[in-house]
């Protein structure tokens, strides 16, 4: 824009060309020296959406789940005690709808409850996909094994889980992302603060209701379409 409004403002001192912005703009594009300077980068190529994402069925029947945290849960009233807790984030691989559960600790008989819980509320799902070990520092360790025996209790129940491939963070950006949003929101509204037990999932709840009353399809200038289309409106048709 700089170099076109000043090339645009040099020739209007002596002339008033039609069209001089567009011109203007044409000029300053066709400029080989200026597309030296400036190139433009070639985009990737992306890939097909894998199989799973095209899937037609019932919300969460194909799902993710990543660990957010530590978040640190006030105990205690008169004498503050901070206790580490995590968040569970489920994420539906058809309508992208979020499912947020607030686990304990990261054992696997925590991990279990939690999984019930989204099961009792959401349905059975049929597969699970998560992040892979290596993937994982410091305490989180400790989770990558508790999913590991974890999984060999799902399978039981006729459930496959599906790993991401070693050093590759970037094969779950479906749920990432996800997380991603959940802290976003975290942040604004903790900040600093610690809150209780019963704060914080109060707090889980309207981040996972803001986040499925998001628009998942794009908005519309015309005043007669219909209602826009959000995870909400597609689990409550499902």
């Amino acid at each position: 824009m700089g170099f076109q409004n000043f090339c645009l403002t040099e020739v209007r001192r002596q002339y008033w060309p039609l069209l001089g912005t567009a011109n203007a703009r044409a000029v300053v594009r066709r400029c080989i020296k200026c597309i030296r300077a400036c190139p433009r980068f070639d985009q990737p190529l992306m890939s097909v959406l894998p199989k799973d994402r095209l899937q037609c069925a019932r919300p969460f029947t194909i799902t993710s789940i990543d660990f957010a945290g530590p978040v640190y849960v006030r105990s205690g009233l008169r004498r503050f005690l901070a206790k580490k807790s995590w968040i569970a984030i489920f994420l539906c691989f058809s309508t992208k709808a979020m499912h947020l559960e607030l686990a304990e600790d990261i054992s696997s008989s925590s991990f279990l409850a939690v999984l019930c819980c989204f099961m009792a509320r959401r349905g059975k799902c049929a597969k699970i996909y998560s992040d892979n070990g290596t993937n994982f520092v410091g305490t989180q360790k400790e989770l990558v094994s508790m999913m590991r025996k974890a999984s060999d209790q799902v399978i039981k129940e006729g459930i496959e889980w599906h790993f991401n491939p070693p050093s590759a963070p970037h094969f779950g950006g479906l749920w990432e992302s996800a997380v991603k949003s959940t802290k976003h929101h975290l942040r604004r509204v903790m900040g600093e603060h610690k809150l209780t037990s019963t704060e914080l999932r109060t707090l889980l709840c309207q981040i996972e209701a803001c986040f499925n009353s998001r628009p998942i399809t794009p908005l519309s200038s015309d005043p007669s379409e219909m209602e826009v289309l959000t995870p909400v409106t597609v689990s409550y048709f499902c």
